[in-house]
C-alpha cells in the first residue's frame, strides 16, 4: 500500500462554515446547524475549505480516482521520470507477472528513453500524486470508493483519507460512509462494514 500524507487544510473550517451558514439568518450558526446542514445534504458552505494529499498509487488506481472531476491533481510525469516501485496484490502469480513486466519497462526505458518506454508501464506502476478537494468534493467522493464494490487499492486509500479528515473535522466527516443501507446491488457484502448494532466496522 503506498502513502497517504495529509499536507495541507483548512485550519479555521468551522469558524468559518459557522459564519458562512448564518448568512441565510443573519445570524452565526452553531454545531448544531452544521450538523443539521451535513446531514440535510446543503453542501455548498463545505465548498470554502479544502484539504490536500500526496498518494502514492498505482496507474489503476490514478485511472479510477481523476474520475472524480471535482478534485484537482498534480501527478509525476512518466514522460521525464522512472517508475520504481508497484502496487503489491498479495497475488503471487499476478505479483510475479507485475515484477516482469516493471523489469521490461526498465530495459526499454534504458533502450528507447523515458516517452518510448511509457507504452510498457504496467497499470500497477506507482506514481506520486497530490489531489485537492474542497470539502464538499470529499464528501461526495469518500462513499463510492469507501464502498464494498470499489477495487480494493482504491477502497484502502479512500479509508484512510476519511479517517484523516474525520481525526481533523469529526463534525464533518463522521457521517462519511457508503449508502449500504440504500444499496441496490444485492451482491454488495455489506455485513462486512456493519456490526449487530449498524455500526460500521472497517480496518
Amino acid at each position: 500500500m503506498g502513502a497517504v500524507e495529509l499536507v495541507s487544510i483548512t485550519p479555521n473550517a468551522m469558524e468559518l462554515f459557522k459564519r458562512e451558514a448564518g448568512v441565510c439568518y443573519q445570524k452565526e450558526a452553531t454545531e448544531a446547524v452544521i450538523e443539521k446542514i451535513r446531514d440535510m445534504g446543503h453542501w455548498s458552505v463545505f465548498e470554502h475549505c479544502q484539504a490536500t494529499f500526496r498518494l502514492e498509487i498505482s496507474m489503476a488506481c490514478l485511472l479510477q480516482i481523476t474520475r472524480h472531476r471535482h478534485l484537482s491533481f498534480t501527478v509525476q510525469s512518466s514522460r521525464n521520470t522512472e517508475l520504481k516501485k508497484y502496487y503489491k496484490t498479495g497475488n503471487k502469480v499476478i505479483d510475479r507477472t507485475i515484477e516482469d513486466e516493471m523489469e521490461s519497462y526498465a530495459a526499454m526505458l534504458n533502450l528507447c528513453g523515458p516517452e518510448a518506454a511509457l507504452y510498457c508501464i504496467p497499470k500497477a506502476a506507482m506514481y506520486e500524486v497530490y489531489v485537492s478537494g474542497n470539502f464538499r468534493a470529499w464528501l461526495e467522493y469518500l462513499p463510492k470508493r469507501m464502498c464494498q464494490r470499489a477495487m480494493k487499492e482504491h477502497r484502502d486509500v479512500a479509508w484512510k483519507i476519511k479517517r484523516i479528515l474525520e481525526k481533523e473535522y469529526p463534525l464533518i466527516f463522521k457521517a462519511a460512509f457508503p449508502n449500504c443501507a440504500g444499496c441496490l446491488d444485492k451482491k454488495c457484502a455489506m455485513n462486512l462494514y456493519f456490526n449487530d448494532k449498524g455500526e460500521h466496522e472497517h480496518e
